[in-house]
């Protein structure tokens, strides 16, 4: 790695970090969760307080 000069950890790459993430947030205590994949908001609860979980819009 010294030779190339190669960094130990690499940097994501640019079609990687342009993608949209979705942010999903706790009606209770509003821990905002971002995730790649959609959830079902219905099933699924907040992990810290069990509050309801809702989608927040892109815009926010």
């Amino acid at each position: 790695m010294k030779q190339t000069d190669s960094p130990r950890f690499c940097e994501q790459l640019p079609s990687e970090v342009s993608k949209q993430r979705l942010q999903y947030k706790c009606t209770n205590c509003e821990l905002i969760f971002k995730r790649k994949r959609r959830i079902n908001t219905q099933k699924y609860r907040c992990s810290k307080c069990g509050g309801r979980i809702k989608e927040l819009v892109s815009g926010d």
